[in-house]
């Protein structure tokens, strides 16, 4: 089967749908059931029902929204591999909001639900940079 650009993207969309609507659960949706996250800063998280935990402490916390942007994308039978860039937007209690910029790779998977991140690890781009 040919699996086009498209088929990531549309996965990406729904990822940063969820995380606006303030979904941790439907954010795990586009992980497998055993997918590694690999967040800055803190130890890693492994499973879909782990990984909806930290996306909605994220959530929690002030995150509005998370704008991803697909800049290379290999993808070999069974297995693809993103890079990419992206926006993380919080809000704080007082209601101002900052953007941080963030550079990210993710390793995906066919499963019998169709492609899925295995792996996803990001970092902070310097000064909103790529």
């Amino acid at each position: 089967m040919v699996v086009h650009h498209e088929d990531i993207g549309k996965l990406n969309r729904e990822f940063m749908e969820a995380f606006a609507r303030g979904d941790g659960s439907a954010v795990a949706a586009v992980y497998s059931d055993d997918a590694h996250l690999l967040p800055p800063g803190t130890s890693p998280v492994r499973g879909r029902e782990a990984i909806a935990g930290f996306w909605q402490s994220v959530i929690d916390a002030g995150g509005t929204s998370l704008n991803l942007e697909t800049t290379d994308l290999d993808i070999t039978g069974e297995v693809a591999r993103e890079i990419g860039r992206g926006d993380l937007t919080v809000q704080d209690s007082a209601g101002s909001t900052t953007t941080s910029g963030l550079k990210y790779v993710v390793f995906w998977v066919r499963t019998s639900d169709g492609w899925r991140y295995e792996t996803d690890i990001w970092n902070a781009e310097p000064n909103g940079q790529e």
